[in-house]
């Protein structure tokens, strides 16, 4: 395509080009003043992407297309703005807000070139305002299947990041068919690469490549051809993380985002919960033996920490803190499992009904109600385990006034190694 600086595309006039992808260009452009009784162009910079239709494939045609229907009616702070669109002689013109602090993957790569990474604060800001866009996709049904560092674009200061290229997107209520292959290979989910049906949750599999990268400096999944990339992503082995220097919740939330059972992962919703918590990031420390093995203890072998009559109150409240630690950690576990937008609500439920006595078929019918068959045949062991925990602090500290609400993060299992 010849250069098009300066040329006119209906209300858009194209300033300098700024790039060329896999759909044709992108130019800096102005639009014009439609102000009663104003002529010229306003002074905002816009972005525009222009795609030659001589050539184009209906594919191409199709992914344009698509970008202004899923665009038009967006408006999120951490989502790239659409502005406006024509089409004139074969040339179509998208017209977007223009984000001129670069790319996340671009700005990965400064850091690496300088022998660093993105530090833990900057981190979590980042993936905090990522999530918020995601979160607000996911909300209208929208899955975006292309999420990547050189999709997400920071403003002039750096200091807000939106999500942008729709061409993609897809509305949930179609996603349920079988996958063809879509988005960018390095951040694939599993169901994707297998052609299986997919959710939302593909979107969160490609965050967590994301953060990887953050994190790293380097693709998650680096292969050259796309066979390899399969196998290695659908054998379910996730790539070594020796230098991620973040605490371990966050190594954990990471992994989560990446495993290969898109059940398993977390909603953006728990994500969210997640980054809204930094008081709970805090690295887990770790006994060994003289030998330098790790000691693993649980509440009913651990002589050291079980409360015995005649206590004294020092010993019983490091002791409660114990019990309280070992029953967060298990109601962590249990809400992660089921996955359910009113998990906490469903867990509150469960320990009151347990506080108050209830009989453990009354408890379990009550979960069947609220979870399904299966999912209860899955996790009742879990509750069961919890109102063991509970029942326990009770026995042996008497009464107390116990917290029914559930304050802590759900999202990050126990890091197992």
């Amino acid at each position: 395509m010849a250069n098009l600086e300066g040329r006119e595309l209906g209300d858009c006039v194209l300033v300098q080009y700024v790039d060329k992808g896999s759909f044709g260009y992108v130019y800096t452009a102005r639009l014009k003043d439609t102000e009663a009784g104003k002529t010229g162009y306003r002074n905002e910079i816009y972005a525009a992407k222009i795609l030659s239709l001589d050539n184009a494939t209906d594919r191409h045609r199709e992914l344009v297309k698509r970008e202004i229907d899923i665009l038009k009616p967006l408006n999120h702070p951490n989502i790239v703005q659409y502005k406006y669109h024509v089409v004139v002689d074969k040339t179509a013109c998208l017209v977007m807000e223009y984000c001129s602090g670069g790319t996340l993957y671009q700005h990965i790569r400064d850091l690496k070139r300088d022998s660093k990474v993105m530090g833990e604060k900057e981190f979590l800001l980042t993936l905090t305002q990522i999530s918020k866009g995601v979160e607000f996709l996911h909300d209208s049904s929208i899955i975006h299947r292309d999420l990547k560092t050189k999709n997400m674009l920071y403003t002039d200061d750096k200091k807000v990041i939106k999500i942008g290229d729709f061409g993609v997107a897809r509305l949930t209520d179609i996603s349920s068919k079988k996958s063809v292959l879509v988005g960018t290979p390095y951040y694939l989910s599993p169901e994707i690469l297998e052609e299986k049906p997919y959710d939302e949750k593909t979107d969160i599999w490609s965050l967590g490549c994301t953060c990887y990268e953050m994190a790293t400096g380097s693709y998650a999944f680096y292969f050259d051809t796309m066979e390899t990339l399969k196998e290695a992503v659908c054998r379910g082995k996730l790539p070594e993380s020796p230098s991620i220097s973040y605490n371990d919740d966050i190594q954990n939330m990471i992994k989560q985002m990446m495993s290969k059972i898109s059940a398993d992962r977390p909603t953006i919703k728990q994500i969210l919960k997640f980054l809204q918590e930094p008081h709970t990031y805090k690295p887990r420390t770790r006994k060994y033996d003289p030998g330098g093995q790790r000691i693993e203890r649980s509440p009913s072998v651990d002589s050291n920490k079980y409360v015995y009559p005649g206590m004294d109150e020092k010993t019983k409240k490091s002791n409660r803190k114990f019990w309280e630690k070992e029953s967060e950690r298990l109601q962590k576990t249990l809400i992660k499992n089921l996955d359910h937008y009113q998990a906490p609500e469903i867990l509150v439920k469960i320990k009151k009904m347990q506080r108050k006595g209830v009989e453990k078929k009354e408890i379990k019918r009550e979960f069947i109600r609220l979870v399904g068959d299966v999912t209860c045949a899955k996790l009742f062991p879990l509750v069961d385990a919890m109102d063991c925990l509970e029942r326990g602090i009770r026995e042996f500290e008497g009464p107390r006034d116990l917290d029914l609400s559930f304050t802590g993060t759900f999202n990050i299992t126990p890091k197992d190694n």
